[in-house]
């Protein structure tokens, strides 16, 4: 993880532009990029291959231009992650904490989600076969019914 200074520090920019891109472009990047007021900004890997990417378009394209390019999967090169350190304060690895926490449970609950999917669907499965044998018991009765009917109408 990066503090917006070592990323301004990499980009050779103020930490104002930094600020400034994170916001406009914060759908490319991660929650941590743009986290709630009073929080420090934490940038990840991919968040520096976004930013990069910016970087070397900004001035070149229009922004319009360059979120497409982003919402399409590009990302700028970012090769020399071992020169940035990183320091991480109590609250961060908190917060990290926290996130991965509500990760952890949002995964459980989609695989329990999926059972009860896939227990939904066998039940689904049984009874539309259980309604395709009653409507052929159905048919095979109406049958009967219609042979009775018809001895019934000879007899008279």
């Amino acid at each position: 993880m990066y503090t917006r200074k070592q990323v301004a520090r990499h980009f050779n920019k103020d930490t104002e532009t930094i600020r400034r891109w994170t916001l406009q472009f914060e759908a490319h990047l991660s929650p941590l990029a743009n986290p709630p007021k009073r929080k420090k900004s934490s940038y990840n890997d991919d968040d520096m291959r976004v930013l990069a990417y910016v970087s070397d378009r900004v001035g070149i394209d229009e922004i319009e231009a360059i979120h497409a390019a982003l919402a399409a999967g590009e990302r700028g090169h970012f090769d020399d992650l071992e020169n940035v350190s990183v320091s991480l304060s109590e609250s961060d690895m908190g917060r990290i904490h926290d996130i991965l926490q509500e990760r952890d449970g949002l995964v459980k609950k989609v695989q329990s989600l999926q059972i009860e999917v896939s227990t939904q669907k066998a039940q689904a499965d049984y009874l539309q076969s259980e309604l395709e044998k009653a409507r052929d018991e159905i048919v095979k009765l109406n049958r009967q019914i219609a042979v009775l009917e018809y001895r019934l109408d000879e007899d008279d």
